[in-house]
C-alpha cells in the first residue's frame, strides 16, 4: 500500500510512505488484558487528564474504554464522581472507538478514528470500512447497570465489536513495538475525545508508534477538510469549534510519542 503526498499540511509524511512500502520485522504479537493497564491505572490517568483541563471542548467528564489485540474489552472507566456523570452514551461511543482504532491499525502503521473520517467517506481510499464492524448491541448493554465503568463492568472480557470515525479512538504500542489493543474515549466532542485519548496514552506509556498519516508522522488528528468537503490528505477530520485545533497541533511536542531509540529498539 503506497500513499503519495503532497506538500500540504496533513499530507502523508515521508516516513509514513517508507513505512508503508519498507517490509520490516514484525514485532511480537501481543494480546490478551495482561498486557494492558489494570482498571484503576487507566482511571487514575483518565481522572487526572481530565482534572488538568486544557482538552477543548465542552469540559465534560468522559468515559474510557482499552481493548486488547483480539478486541475484547479489558477495561471501562470514567473519570467523574458516579457512572451518571458522563453522557451515559459516551460508554458504548468509547467502546467502538477503541475498537475501531484497534481494528484497522497495524504494527506498522496507526490509524486514530479521526483518521478514519474522511477515508471511509463515498470517494474515500477507505470506503467501505464504516459497515464492516457491526455493534453487538444485545452485548453492549448488557446489565447490571450499576457495574458500568467499574473493573467488573459487563463489558470486560466481551467482544461487543463497534465502529467510530470520529476522534477519540487511538492503538497502544509497547515498548517493544508490539500493538496491545486501543482505547477509545466518549463524552466530550470528537477533538476533545482525541486530545483525552493522547494524553492518556501517553500516561500510560503506551505510545510507541511505528508511523502514521498526520504531517508529523503519528496518528494526530488532521483538520484539512476543505469548504466542499475534500480532505487535503485524504485523512482528514471536521473541525469541532472549540479551540481544539490549537491544542491538537501541540501534542506532539507536549505529549510526544515513544521512540524505537528511547525504548533501545
Amino acid at each position: 500500500m503506497r500513499f503519495e503526498g503532497v506538500a500540504v499540511q496533513g499530507a502523508p509524511s515521508i516516513r509514513f510512505v517508507e513505512s508503508a512500502t519498507v517490509r520490516q520485522e514484525e514485532p511480537e504479537f501481543v494480546t490478551g488484558c495482561g498486557s494492558l493497564p489494570s482498571h484503576e491505572a487507566v482511571k487514575a490517568a483518565l481522572e487526572r487528564v481530565v482534572a488538568d483541563g486544557n482538552n477543548g471542548g465542552l469540559g465534560n467528564h468522559v468515559w474510557a474504554t482499552t481493548v486488547d489485540r483480539d478486541g475484547v474489552v479489558c477495561v471501562v472507566a470514567f473519570s467523574g464522581a458516579n457512572r451518571g456523570s458522563q453522557w451515559p452514551g459516551g460508554r458504548v461511543v468509547s467502546v467502538q472507538k477503541a475498537n475501531a482504532a484497534n481494528a484497522f491499525s497495524l504494527t506498522s502503521l496507526a490509524f486514530s478514528t479521526s483518521n478514519l473520517y474522511a477515508a471511509t467517506q463515498p470517494g474515500g481510499n477507505l470506503y467501505g470500512l464504516h459497515g464492516s464492524s457491526p455493534l453487538d448491541t444485545p452485548t453492549a448493554y448488557a446489565g447490571p447497570t450499576s457495574d458500568y465503568g467499574q473493573a467488573g463492568d459487563p463489558l470486560v472480557g466481551e467482544r461487543p465489536g463497534g465502529w467510530s470515525r470520529s476522534g477519540g479512538g487511538l492503538a497502544l504500542y509497547s515498548a517493544g513495538g508490539s500493538l496491545v489493543g486501543a482505547i477509545g474515549i466518549g463524552g466530550d466532542t470528537p477533538c476533545a475525545d482525541h486530545i483525552v485519548a493522547w494524553k492518556v496514552r501517553d500516561a500510560l506509556q503506551l505510545d510507541y508508534i511505528p508511523a502514521g498519516v498526520s504531517s508529523s508522522a503519528d496518528d494526530n488528528i488532521i483538520f484539512d477538510l476543505q469548504p466542499e468537503g475534500r480532505s487535503l490528505s485524504g485523512f482528514g477530520h471536521p473541525r469541532c469549534g472549540f479551540d481544539e485545533e490549537r491544542l491538537t497541533e501541540t501534542l506532539p511536542a507536549d505529549f510526544p510519542i515513544g521512540s524505537a531509540e528511547e525504548a533501545g529498539r
